[in-house]
Order: structure tokens, then C-alpha cells, then sequence
């Protein structure tokens, strides 16, 4: 059984995941300087995130559409890793801020 069927058996899109760990990834690499728990957190948030909250960010972003009155695109796939990978994004630079506000919160005591 290869981790992409783990993942399937247990109900979860390989492409959410994959989109997620991508956006983490590019949130590591958008940074100027690098530390070792934003390498290893920010991705694993990232994938965390999507694959949580990616079917809620669909729903979401689709009845928008329908109010502004755009079309959908045909590809329902594509629209899910694009939902994915910015919900990953995003999901790191709240764990960025939540980190933050720790780690100084826990400097001070």
C-alpha cells in the first residue's frame, strides 16, 4: 500500500495534501531568514490547513462567484489545489504570527 492509498483509504485528497505542503513550502522560501521550526512547522500547518478547511474554502469561494455572477471554471480539480495551495499559504502566516506572539509572550515570563 503506497502513502498516496493511505491517504485515499482514509478520506483524504493526496492533491489537498500536496497543494498545502506546497504552500507551506513557498511560505518557508518567501522568508528572508530561515529557522528550523519554521522549515519543519510551516509545511505540516500548511498541509494541515488545506486539507481541514479546503472543502469549506470551495464552498466558500463558490457561492461568491455565483453572487458576483462569474462561471465557475469546467476543471473542478484545478480550482481545489488553487484553493489549497492559498489556504496553505495563508494558514502560514497566521501560524507565522501565532509563533510569534508565543515566543515573545514566553520570553517576557
Amino acid at each position: 500500500m503506497s502513502f498516496s492509498d493511505f491517504l485515499n483509504s482514509a478520506g483524504i485528497n493526496t492533491n489537498i495534501v500536496l497543494a498545502g505542503l506546497g504552500g507551506g513550502l513557498l511560505r518557508v522560501l518567501s522568508r528572508q531568514d530561515y529557522k528550523l521550526r519554521e522549515i519543519i512547522v510551516s509545511p505540516l500547518c500548511g498541509t494541515l490547513a488545506a486539507v481541514n478547511l479546503t472543502a469549506v474554502g470551495i464552498h466558500v469561494i463558490t457561492k461568491a462567484v455565483e453572487v458576483v455572477g462569474w462561471d465557475m471554471p469546467e476543471d473542478s480539480m484545478s480550482t481545489e489545489r488553487a484553493v489549497a495551495f492559498l489556504i496553505g499559504v495563508s494558514a502560514m502566516w497566521i501560524s507565522d504570527m501565532v509563533f510569534d506572539l508565543l515566543a515573545r509572550r514566553l520570553r517576557q515570563a
